[in-house]
């Protein structure tokens, strides 16, 4: 008797453990593993080549792959929206910020690595993540609206032979499948260069220097 009851007690809990495997919800959508976004082997294609050319694309995205950043023009999701900014200063740390929003869900990603822009990318110093408020997720997309960034056409950072030390200021974006990227150097003002402040102040990093 003592027997039967102990196997229908373990039966019972066997039946609600399977019930729970079958109706617990799915993983959040931008919480994707490293390796589904970024190619085994090669590291230097963050950027698709109709948008970047090579010598960029093989500078700027050694420090995306050290810091273990999806390659988001790869990412086919059209209920994901996402922006990042990735700023590589001459004399600094290189950050990189990423927001995202997937299922009413706005996520926070800030991002440095140890090592300043000249030098091959070192190891993740800060890594860290945290909800976004609402309006904080409208104040980007306020950003984007006021920067025109969907519809800007990307300048050539090195058209001006006078940049020698400054900054690369990188800012992607992905929304409906739709990739856009933009690649400015060292604006000293407007709309692009108040959306990417916007980012440096959500990340709440302290920042000595601009430029």
């Amino acid at each position: 008797m003592i027997r039967q009851t102990t196997l229908s007690i373990i039966l019972l809990f066997t039946i609600i453990s399977i019930g729970y495997s079958q109706t617990k919800p799915p993983l959040n959508k931008d919480i994707q593993s490293f390796d589904e976004h970024n190619p085994a082997l090669d590291k230097n294609t963050y950027f698709p080549k109709d948008k970047m050319d090579n010598d960029r694309n093989t500078w700027y995205s050694p420090y995306l792959y050290a810091m273990k950043e999806p390659i988001l023009y790869k990412i086919s999701d059209n209920n994901i929206e996402i922006y990042r900014f990735t700023w590589l200063r001459s004399f600094h740390k290189p950050v990189c910020i990423r927001v995202i929003k997937s299922n009413n869900i706005m996520k926070i990603y800030i991002k440095v690595l140890s090592n300043e822009r000249g030098f091959k990318p070192a190891k993740l110093i800060v890594s860290s993540q945290s909800n976004l408020t609402t309006s904080e997720w409208a104040k980007i997309i306020y950003h984007t609206k006021k920067s025109n960034f969907w519809n800007y056409k990307p300048e050539d950072p090195f058209e001006n032979e006078d940049n020698l030390d400054g900054a690369q200021w990188i800012m992607e974006g992905l929304r409906k499948g739709h990739y856009h990227l933009l690649d400015n150097w060292s604006p000293k003002k407007g709309a692009y260069r108040d959306m990417c402040l916007y980012f440096l102040k959500l990340s709440k990093l302290k920042i000595k220097k601009i430029y």
